[in-house]
């Protein structure tokens, strides 16, 4: 599927000017994977195809057909599910785009995950994803302290809605100034981070929600990623509420790089508006999001549909992280097995039951578009 759209604003408050495009020193640099490899796919009589490009980082995998692309400023986002030859999906691709040719991708496939930053002459630089064990502690109950937000003036304001009916959940993407320098170009970043929840809910048929940046903020200050009481947790909010209230933003997911101090690839509280993660996790956010709409792991003999699944095969974003899909009974894996379980793992559901009440949270600034 190619999409259009024109740029919600993306802006960046920071206390000082952040180089643009500075690359951390890389592991292993070479050419990895093609920046025309999600492409605008080509249309003939019967079906819509991508352009088949390999790339040894993919292991054989490709593109699906249905390749989301859009337009954000001077930025192109795209994504796919990788599928293998029988076409069963495998992985994922997120890939974001300048105008000046830099480009920084999310790549996850069954052998290998991690991150490339490339600048605009063809250098390429591959990051191997650090391991993380997705089901330790890593949510609170929503116990945030207030903050003077934009927030809605009653519980009964509306959702906000673009021209396509898609109702739009803003988001603030804060980073120290650390993480900042650790992923290059942090708005970049952001987009990657933003379209990988994004592909997570078209791949579970989570329909007409979009989750969207509408701005960064940049501070000096770098925290542990915990939950105590001196943690990036409880103070993200205060630390990032300049841009909250400047950008109308629903939603914060703040990232650090400490380099000590920290107790899990991120922390979220539990349906409230705060989500924290260590810069080197790229699927992090994804999952850290999910304990904000007001899920949790797997079900472990709770009555609700509110967690994520395991089938024995795959697993999706809240019980284990390895695939890009939230639970859902409506798909089946590679294997031919459920995604999810209508009485206990739903959290396609729990999407579209939430995102109205989390987007109604502060007024929109950014325009809809």
């Amino acid at each position: 599927m190619y999409k259009k759209f024109q740029a919600a604003w993306i802006m960046c408050l920071t206390s000082m000017g952040a180089s643009a495009h500075g690359f951390p020193n890389g592991p292993l640099e070479g050419h990895f994977i093609a920046p025309e490899l999600l492409s605008k796919p080509t249309i003939n009589a019967s079906h819509v195809v991508s352009p088949q490009f390999t790339s040894p980082i993919l292991h054989g995998l490709h593109p699906d057909r249905n390749t989301s692309i859009e337009r954000h400023n001077d930025y192109t986002v795209s994504s796919a599910t990788l599928r293998d030859e029988a076409n069963r999906p495998q992985g994922s691709l997120v890939m974001v785009r300048h105008d000046d040719g830099h480009l920084l991708a999310l790549v996850e496939t069954p052998q290998q995950s991690g991150m490339i930053l490339a600048d605009g002459i063809g250098t390429q630089q591959w990051f191997d994803a650090s391991p993380a064990d997705y089901m330790q502690p890593d949510a609170e109950p929503m116990t945030e302290p207030a903050s003077p937000m934009l927030v809605r003036e009653s519980a009964t304001d509306e959702a906000d809605v673009d021209s396509e009916g898609f109702i739009v959940i803003d988001l603030l993407a804060g980073f120290s100034r650390s993480a900042a320098d650790r992923v290059g170009d942090p708005q970049a970043f952001a987009l990657a981070q933003v379209e990988s929840v994004n592909l997570g809910l078209r791949n579970s048929q989570v329909e007409k929600v979009r989750l969207r940046l509408a701005g960064i903020q940049i501070i000096e200050e770098d925290y542990p990623v915990h939950n105590g009481a001196n943690g990036a947790l409880k103070k993200a909010l205060a630390l990032f509420d300049a841009g909250m209230k400047q950008y109308g933003a629903d939603l914060l997911a703040s990232y650090f790089n400490a380099s000590s101090g920290n107790n899990a690839a991120g922390w979220a509280y539990i349906g409230g508006r705060v989500s924290v993660q260590q810069a080197k996790y790229a699927n992090a956010f994804r999952h850290e999001i999910a304990h904000n709409v007001g899920g949790s792991h797997c079900n472990t003999g709770q009555a609700h549909y509110k967690f994520g699944y395991n089938n024995g095969n795959s697993k999706t974003i809240l019980c284990g992280n390895s695939t890009s899909f939230y639970s859902t009974p409506l798909l089946l894996d590679d294997a031919g097995l459920p995604r999810g379980n209508p009485a206990t793992a739903d959290m396609a559901r729990l999407w579209r039951e939430r995102a109205a009440k989390i987007s109604s949270l502060a007024k929109a600034v950014v325009p809809l578009d």
